[in-house]
């Protein structure tokens, strides 16, 4: 016995308004929930017309599971984009040490309306340049949203530089 109005995962063409999709914890499949009524107010026969499980056309055997641009090779490596978490992590890092360094060079004024529109990008590349440093990582640009602004609410609440970067930069990050 189907619900009316549910319409199962299968039965649903492109566009058409599920009220929920979500991956299960093992994300290899998708689970659709129909729309009209909710699952709570169905005895089981009906909940088990209502929801539908088919197997995600975006898993693919014998690789690593993949959401979105975010995916786990064969070895457990999250990686996106196909770079490896570690080298984002890493990165991150230096363009943060670096941005933070480097702005203690332009003298500390008042803060203006446009110095919240300010974008610095920095282009890291794995040889380095005259202004950046040689690194392990891939190639990579570094973009810096009102780092003027953000200097100043650092010193506002007190935070100094020295422990900024230390907190953030001392040891590898855990993950993104």
């Amino acid at each position: 016995m189907e619900a009316e109005g549910a319409v199962g995962l299968s039965e649903a063409r492109e566009g058409s308004p599920l009220s929920g999709a979500a991956a299960s914890d093992d994300a290899e499949t998708v689970v659709g929930v129909g729309y009209g009524m909710d699952a709570a107010d169905m005895d089981a026969p009906a909940k088990k017309a209502f929801i539908s499980e088919l197997p995600s056309s975006s898993s693919q055997i014998g690789q690593g599971k993949k959401i979105g641009h975010r995916g786990v090779d064969a070895s457990g490596e999250t990686t996106y984009k196909k770079t490896t978490s570690s080298a984002l992590k890493g990165a991150i890092q230096l363009g943060i040490g670096y941005t933070v360094g480097n702005l203690s060079s332009k003298p500390e004024r008042d803060v203006l309306m446009q110095d919240f529109y300010v974008v610095e990008s920095i282009f890291f590349p794995s040889e380095g340049s005259n202004l950046t440093p040689a690194h392990h990582f891939p190639d990579f640009r570094f973009k810096t949203y009102a780092p003027v602004a953000f200097r100043y609410f650092r010193e506002l609440f007190g935070i100094r530089p020295d422990d900024y970067l230390y907190s953030l930069c001392n040891e590898p990050l855990i993950e993104l």
